[in-house]
């Protein structure tokens, strides 16, 4: 359960950073958001989850260059390792005061200065609309494949909650939220954590869409995402069970049959992979995690 402070005002947009051992890359990433041009104030909220690698001095360094505006949760032991999952809900969110949010990952980066102002005037003029997102742009750090846009301009599904319920088409550093009441929002150990928020917060309003990409979208050796894309067998192994979490807890936010069904489809079909590949080990760890 997650308690947000209540909203500050003085500060219009939480940007929201979780981070570790991005030391290559952090310094783009907040520096693309200090360069953001607005009409009103904004904070960001770093999270270092016990870097190694000189990413936590890069952090303290912006903390004392921006006093009151960057400020910064360093851990003293590496909470991942350790299974714990969802840094935004449990660590970050909070301690954000906006009256919208949005995250940036440490390798992630804006690339527009007046992303946040174009945002917070789409949700300030559309209050049916819970969240708005914009295309991104996709590098592949080492240039094994060309950039590319997500989601394509071809893309020809429809920007609601039942297609949402079907693909995640919200990059994570596109989406800007609107504060919402967050005490039925889980915490629970889960992979992908925006794919969560996305239909946590389209469940009680429309999706705004931009049509400008803002934002960069960084894939590289040592993201989660990556390891997906090269090797199913060791990405199951290591983030399977987590993402099993993440569809049950999107199944208690499924207000219809319709959304429930979708969401079952897709938990038979990661249950029935993880069972082959692994076997009954595979089966007691489903029904283990599940159970606790």
């Amino acid at each position: 359960m997650t308690h947000a402070l209540p909203a500050d005002n003085a500060v219009r947009v939480s940007v929201l950073c979780q981070t570790f051992n991005h030391a290559r890359f952090i310094g783009q990433a907040l520096s693309s958001i200090l360069m953001q041009k607005t009409s009103f104030p904004f904070e960001v909220i770093v999270h270092d989850d016990a870097s190694t690698d000189g990413t936590t001095d890069i952090v303290r360094a912006h903390v004392v260059n921006h006093p009151g505006m960057v400020r910064a949760v360093t851990q003293q032991t590496n909470l991942y390792s350790c299974g714990v999952r969802g840094m935004v809900a449990k660590f970050l969110l909070p301690l954000a005061r906006g009256r919208y949010w949005i995250v940036c990952d440490g390798d992630d980066y804006f690339t527009d200065e007046h992303k946040l102002e174009k945002q917070v005037r789409f949700l300030d003029e559309q209050p049916e609309c819970s969240v708005c997102f914009h295309p991104v742009q996709f590098r592949f750090d080492d240039d094994s494949e060309p950039p590319s846009q997500f989601p394509p301009e071809r893309f020809v599904g429809k920007f609601d909650m039942e297609s949402l319920l079907a693909q995640n088409f919200i990059p994570a550093n596109s989406a800007m939220f609107r504060r919402q009441s967050y005490r039925s929002l889980s915490v629970s150990n889960m992979l992908p954590n925006d794919w969560y928020l996305n239909l946590f917060h389209a469940l009680s309003g429309k999706i705004g869409f931009i049509p400008e990409v803002m934002a960069t979208y960084r894939r590289h050796a040592g993201g989660i995402w990556w390891q997906g894309s090269q090797d199913r067998y060791s990405h199951l192994r290591a983030h399977g069970l987590s993402i099993l979490v993440m569809l049950h807890e999107v199944l208690k936010l499924c207000p219809d049959q319709q959304s429930r069904q979708i969401i079952q489809a897709q938990i038979k079909s990661l249950d029935d992979e993880i069972v082959e590949l692994f076997g009954v080990r595979g089966r007691l760890c489903i029904d283990a995690v599940l159970r606790w």
